[in-house]
């Protein structure tokens, strides 16, 4: 596999972000996500601006391709993060719109509210 340097307007194209943009999840305050990513996955890199906006000093930077485990485990330490216990997959992930039958588009079309029937 080869080395990918992510921009703003990459895909991670894995995890529970698979279809979201670099910039996107960086506006969802999921930056302690992009720094796991960055830590344990050697393959991955990024541009300079975003390890600076994911607060990762320089002194932490890696010669990629490789990953250090420990680093994001101290970096956490100094930036004072709690750690979480949230299940990524269950609150995260962009929710899949469900089609509306053809009941419900009717009703709809006569002036009905839409009810929830999930």
């Amino acid at each position: 596999m080869s080395k990918r340097i992510l921009t703003l307007k990459s895909i991670l194209g894995f995890g529970c972000y698979s279809n979201v943009t670099i910039e996107n999840i960086i506006s969802r305050n999921k930056q302690e996500y992009l720094r796991w990513v960055y830590f344990n996955n050697s393959n991955i890199d990024f541009m300079p601006e975003i390890l600076d906006i994911i607060k990762i000093p320089i002194e932490f930077r890696l010669n990629k391709p490789s990953k250090n485990i420990e680093f994001h485990e101290k970096l956490k330490e100094i930036l004072g993060e709690k750690k979480e216990v949230v299940d990524w997959k269950r609150y995260d992930r962009p929710q899949k719109k469900r089609e509306s039958s053809r009941y419900e588009l009717l009703m709809m079309n006569h002036g009905h509210k839409r009810k929830l029937l999930y």
